[in-house]
C-alpha cells in the first residue's frame, strides 16, 4: 500500500473487495458499497483467477465507474494472498475489507466512520453481522461479549488469545495503521486476519466495536470436505500468529506467558475434531496431528488423537458437543439471556 497523503484534508474510503469464482454474489457486493450513505473514493477488487463470469462483471463496472479499478491476478494465490494483495492497493484514508459473497447494510461506513474519528488509538472498528445462509436467508444476529465502543491495545492484545475479535471479517481499518505493520506481512494463510489483528494490537492501536448489525455474511456448508482439507494450512497460520506474535506481543508488555500457552493447548484441542473427517487421507491425518501438537501439545490433545486412530470418532464428537453445550449456556447466562 502507497501512502494516503493527499493535497486536501478531506477523508478518503476504499473498499477492497478480493473474490474467486462468485460471480453470481459479487455485483451484491458492489452494488451494496454503491448504496452507501457515505461517499466511496476507491472500489477495487482482486480476482484470484477466477474461471467464471467475474471478468465479465468487473469490466462491465470499471466501464461505468470511474473508481472501480480491478486486478486479475494470472495464477491463483490463495484466499489469504488475495486479501493482502487487494489491503495493499488502497491508498485511502480508511480501508474496508469486503468478501464478494457478503454485503454491506447501508449506513456501514457512516457508523464505523463516525466511530473510529471517536476513537483516533483505534486500528480498526467492526459491528454487528446478520449470518446468512447459502441462499441468502438470515439466520442470526451474530454479536460480541464485550462492551461497545473502544478497547485499548493492551485490551485487545489480552483478548485476542481465544481468536480473532470480530462478528466477521467485515472490518474498517485506518489506512496508516496498515501500513505500519505491513498489512499482513505475507502472512497467506487462513489465519491472515488474526495475525493481522493481533499485529495492530502489538503496534499500539485498540479497536472499536459498534454493536448495530452492519453487513451481512455468508456461511457456506462445506461440500467434499473442503473444509477439512485446508486445515492443515488453518493450523499452520494459527502457530504463525502465536509464534509471531502473541508471544513476542506478550514478552515485549512484560505478561506471563502461561496464558498464551494455555490458549495454545486451548486452539490444538478445538480443532482437533478434523481428524475424524472421512475425506482425509492418512498422511493427511498424520500432518494434521504433526500440527496440532506444536500448536499445543497437552495430555489431552494426545488422547483425543488416540481416539480418533483407534476410529473411536464418535467419543470426539460427543466431547465437543458437551464443550459446546457448556460455553452456549454459560454466554446466555452472562448476557442475562
Amino acid at each position: 500500500m502507497t501512502p494516503s497523503q493527499e493535497t486536501s484534508s478531506r477523508e478518503t474510503v476504499a473498499v477492497c473487495i478480493p473474490t474467486y469464482n462468485q460471480a453470481p454474489y459479487l455485483a451484491q457486493a458492489i452494488a451494496s458499497v454503491l448504496a452507501q450513505g457515505h461517499p466511496v473514493d476507491e472500489i477495487i477488487v482482486s480476482d484470484d483467477a477466477s474461471t467464471d463470469e467475474t471478468p465479465a462483471i468487473c469490466e462491465q463496472f470499471s466501464r461505468d465507474i470511474p473508481f472501480f479499478r480491478y486486478y486479475r491476478q494470472p495464477h491463483n494465490l490463495g484466499m489469504g494472498a488475495n486479501v493482502e494483495f487487494v489491503l495493499r492497493q488502497a491508498t485511502s484514508t480508511y480501508v474496508a475489507r469486503l468478501d464478494s459473497d457478503d454485503r454491506f447494510l447501508p449506513d456501514f461506513l457512516g457508523h464505523l466512520i463516525a466511530a473510529i474519528r471517536e476513537a483516533p488509538q483505534a486500528g480498526y472498528a467492526h459491528g454487528n453481522v446478520w449470518e446468512l445462509d447459502g441462499q441468502g436467508n438470515r439466520v442470526r444476529l451474530r454479536t460480541l461479549y464485550r462492551p461497545p465502543g473502544f478497547q485499548a491495545a493492551h485490551e485487545a492484545l489480552i483478548a485476542s488469545l481465544p481468536g480473532y475479535r470480530v462478528t466477521a471479517n467485515i472490518v474498517l481499518f485506518r489506512g496508516d495503521a496498515l501500513m505500519k505493520v505491513d498489512i499482513m506481512k505475507g502472512e497467506g494463510s487462513f489465519a491472515g486476519d488474526y495475525h493481522l489483528s493481533v499485529a495492530l494490537a502489538r503496534a499500539g492501536y485498540g479497536n472499536v466495536y459498534v454493536p448495530e448489525p452492519l453487513a451481512e455474511y455468508r456461511v457456506w456448508s462445506d461440500q467434499q470436505g473442503v473444509r477439512a482439507r485446508r486445515k492443515e494450512q488453518e493450523l499452520r497460520g494459527l502457530i504463525r500468529v502465536f509464534d509471531e506474535q502473541l508471544e513476542p506481543g506478550f514478552r515485549e508488555a512484560g505478561m506471563p506467558l502461561a496464558p498464551v500457552r494455555q490458549a495454545r493447548r486451548s486452539f490444538a484441542l478445538r480443532h482437533v475434531v478434523a481428524l475424524d473427517d472421512a475425506n482425509l487421507s492418512v498422511e493427511e491425518k498424520k500432518r494434521l496431528e504433526s500440527c496440532l501438537l506444536e500448536l499445543g501439545d497437552s495430555p489431552l490433545l494426545r488422547l483425543l488423537m488416540r481416539l480418533s486412530r483407534w476410529r473411536l470418532g464418535f467419543l470426539l464428537r460427543g466431547y465437543w458437543k458437551t464443550v459446546g453445550f457448556s460455553r452456549g449456556v454459560v454466554k446466555k447466562i452472562l448476557r442475562g439471556g
